[in-house]
């Protein structure tokens, strides 16, 4: 038997860690996957990463990602808007994807504001 292969879940797609002062090009430019690639796999808006976050490098954008919404027909609770979040903070942080939060609450564009309640 071979005691190397017990843990074959290791394999099933490399990441990268954000660095201080890593930017989304940087990260493009370092690992040979382009900027859209990370963004997609990664849930990235914009250029916004922070360092220690574990970037995918490959693999399919699936809800794997995403392990603490057990359903996706109903929200599982509210959220208070709180000074200096944005809906990509807020579903980062609750696990769930921005266009779910604008779909739970009705939400155009990204307009939200403190002390307005979200469903998420």
């Amino acid at each position: 038997s071979n005691p190397g292969k017990t843990n074959a879940a290791t394999n099933s797609g490399k990441t990268y860690t954000v660095k201080s002062g890593d930017s989304v090009w940087a990260i493009a430019q370092k690992t040979g996957v382009s900027m859209d690639t990370l963004r997609s796999l990664n849930n990235i808006q914009g250029n916004f990463i922070y360092p220690g976050q574990q970037l995918r490098l490959s693999g399919s954008n699936s809800s794997q990602t995403t392990t603490k919404t057990n359903s996706s027909t109903s929200s599982t609770g509210t959220y208070q808007v709180k000074s200096g979040d944005s809906l990509w903070k807020i579903a980062m942080e609750h696990g769930t994807t921005v266009e779910r939060l604008r779909s739970l609450n009705k939400i155009t564009g990204s307009m939200i504001y403190p002390g307005q309640h979200l469903r998420f």
